[in-house]
């Protein structure tokens, strides 16, 4: 099952979800306007008026010698259903295959698609800095 993100605030991340491994998998578009957000919350009632919600926001840039993600904090009281974001980049390709997270080498595997590159980071709440190099 998948979902895509789209509008303009959301014009380069695109999202899609697998229920049994609890993660959500932003995918990132390397380029000029590298950015997006997401925004969910019950979908049933009106408590997103009273801060039942959650915001996410997504950015990158790229350098010649890697790229640069950044995720924001959440916002919002809601608690999402998945614990885990699997990050897919694509339009880039790694010089070395490190990923940097909060500014520590991470011991992150990371895959190779197609198409693209991915690796999974835990996601509890708090946003994070990663460089892909």
């Amino acid at each position: 099952m998948a979902a895509c993100a789209g509008g303009a605030e959301q014009e380069n991340i695109r999202r899609r979800f697998i229920e049994e491994r609890y993660r959500l998998m932003p995918c990132i578009y390397a380029g000029r306007e590298c950015r997006g957000s997401l925004y969910t919350d019950d979908g049933k009632s009106f408590a997103f008026q009273r801060g039942v919600y959650l915001r996410m926001n997504f950015s990158c840039s790229v350098a010649s010698d890697g790229i640069q993600v950044t995720i924001s904090k959440h916002e919002g009281s809601y608690i999402p259903w998945w614990k885990n974001l699997r990050l897919e980049i694509y339009g880039w390709t790694p010089a070395r295959g490190l990923v940097r997270q909060d500014g520590r080498a991470a011991a992150i595997p990371m895959g190779p698609g197609p198409i693209f590159i991915s690796f999974t980071i835990p996601d509890d709440g708090a946003g994070a800095s990663l460089r892909v190099e």
